[in-house]
C-alpha cells in the first residue's frame, strides 16, 4: 500500500494533488505546530500577467509556539472570506469555468470559517471532487503519534501498514533510510512537474494553487493531464 503524507493547505498546488492520486491512502498531517509564511494559511494565485498571495488571517497571538493545525483559527475580524472571494472573481471571472464554479466558489465564502483546517480540506476536496480523486484521507490526529519529523513519518507508515511511502524530493534530506529499509518500507520519490498543458505561460509565475489550473481548463483537462503524469 502507497501512503503519502502532506500537511493541509489553503487552495492547494497541482503536486498536492498529484501525489495523493498516486497512493492509496494519504494522511493529512494536521497535528503538529502551524508553520508561519507557509501555505497553510495562503497560496498563490494569478493576477493578470503576475500573481498574488491570497492569506487567511490568523489568531497566534499569545500562543506562543503552541498552535497545533488543527487547533489554528481564523481571524473573523478582517472580514478575509468577502475579500476572498471578489479577489478570485475579478482574476478569474473571465477563465472558461469561472462561471461553472463562481455558484461552488460563493457558497464556500459565504459559510463561516472560524476553523483554518476545515476550510484547507474543504478547498481540497472542491477539486478532488471535481477531478474525481477518490484516494481515502486519514487525519494523523486519529493516529495518535508521538515522533516528529522524520520519525514521525516512519511512525504514521508503520500505523497504516504501509508498504511503500510516496516523498516529495525533500524528505531526502530528514528521513531515516535505514529506518525504512528496516521496516521494510520502500520510499517512493515524488519530484512534481506540471504537464505542459498546465504550466502557466508567464514563465516567471511561480507555482500556483490548482484552482488556477481548475479554472483554465476544467475538471476534464485537469483530471487527464495529471492522470497521464508518470511517478
Amino acid at each position: 500500500m502507497i501512503v503519502s503524507i502532506a500537511q493541509p493547505s489553503y487552495w492547494p498546488w497541482l503536486g498536492y494533488f498529484d501525489r495523493i492520486l498516486k497512493s492509496d491512502l494519504h494522511i493529512v498531517l494536521d497535528h503538529v505546530q502551524f508553520e508561519k509564511s507557509w501555505y497553510i494559511n495562503r497560496n498563490r494565485i494569478r493576477c493578470g500577467h503576475h500573481w498574488q498571495w491570497i492569506t487567511i488571517p490568523v489568531k497566534t497571538k499569545g500562543l506562543f509556539g503552541n498552535a497545533p493545525i488543527h487547533q489554528l483559527k481564523s481571524d473573523q475580524r478582517q472580514n478575509w472570506q468577502l475579500k476572498h472571494f471578489r479577489t478570485l472573481q475579478h482574476h478569474y471571472q473571465r477563465t472558461a469555468f469561472w462561471h461553472h464554479f463562481e455558484p461552488i466558489l460563493s457558497e464556500l465564502y459565504q459559510q463561516n470559517w472560524e476553523d483554518v483546517r476545515s476550510i484547507c480540506l474543504a478547498t481540497s476536496k472542491i477539486v478532488s471532487e471535481a477531478i474525481n480523486l477518490k484516494t481515502p484521507l486519514l487525519s494523523s490526529l486519529e493516529l495518535a503519534p508521538t515522533e516528529k519529523k522524520g520519525e514521525l513519518v516512519l511512525e504514521l507508515c508503520k500505523k497504516t501498514g504501509a508498504t511503500h511511502y510516496l516523498s516529495g524530493p525533500f524528505g531526502k534530506d530528514y528521513l531515516p533510510l535505514h529506518a525504512f529499509a528496516e521496516a521494510e518500507i520502500q520510499i517512493l520519490w515524488h519530484d512534481f512537474k506540471a504537464p505542459p498543458a498546465l504550466v502557466p505561460k508567464n514563465p516567471h509565475i511561480p507555482p500556483l494553487t490548482a484552482l488556477d489550473a481548475l479554472l483554465e481548463v476544467g475538471p476534464d483537462e485537469l483530471a487527464h493531464n495529471l492522470c497521464a503524469n508518470p511517478r
